[in-house]
């Protein structure tokens, strides 16, 4: 019953990264690439998910979730100087793939 207190940062990252988990959150994620992109996220020839988070395929995850909270928190569209709807659909667009193909979900690239 003890549970250690978390910072309210620390609870909104962790209920988007459960968000954009699960298959709603896939489907914003669809819906975000046809809107902004023009295209499907999952359509073949699609530019190298690890390109767009700056990282090679080798990278460790913990670097992966770093570089995507880098990115994110630059391009966020509320960010008034460098903020990018599209950039942002391109990062977590990437960010997920990578990650749901290191969960054993569908290999990319």
């Amino acid at each position: 019953m003890a549970r250690a207190k978390q910072s309210g940062k620390q609870v909104l990252r962790e209920t988007l990264d459960a968000i954009l988990g699960s298959p709603l959150g896939q489907a914003i994620i669809e819906e975000l690439a046809r809107k902004y992109l023009g295209r499907s996220s999952n359509t073949e020839g699609r530019e190298n998910p690890y390109e767009v988070l700056g990282l090679s395929p080798d990278a460790d995850t913990a670097v992966v979730r770093a570089a995507y909270r880098e990115l994110a928190k630059k391009y966020h569209p509320d960010n008034k100087s460098t903020g990018s709807d599209e950039m942002m659909a391109r990062i977590n667009w990437a960010y997920h793939t990578i990650m749901k193909e290191r969960q054993g979900g569908s290999k990319t690239g």
